[in-house]
C-alpha cells in the first residue's frame, strides 16, 4: 500500500534561525508494505522518504573564491 503527505521542507542556511531559511511545500508517497503500521515507524518511513527526496531534487553549486585585497 502507499501512502501520501503534504509536507513542509525547511531549509536552513547559517547556524542560527535568524539565518536564512527556504520553505518548500509537496506531497510526498511512498511504499509502505514494508513497514510495522505504528505512528512511529510511519514517521520514521516518511523522514527516510523525505531525505531521500532531497538527494534526489536538490542540487547545488560551489566554486572557491578568493578574498579580495582592500
Amino acid at each position: 500500500m502507499e501512502i501520501t503527505k503534504n509536507v513542509r521542507i525547511q531549509f536552513s542556511f547559517g547556524e542560527s534561525d535568524d539565518e536564512d531559511t527556504h520553505e518548500v511545500d509537496l506531497q510526498i508517497s511512498w511504499d509502505d508494505s514494508k513497514i510495522a503500521k505504528t505512528s512511529a515507524a510511519i514517521k520514521k518511513s516518511l523522514d527516510e522518504a523525505v531525505q531521500k527526496w532531497v538527494e534526489e531534487n536538490v542540487s547545488y553549486k560551489w566554486e572557491e573564491v578568493e578574498e579580495e585585497e582592500s
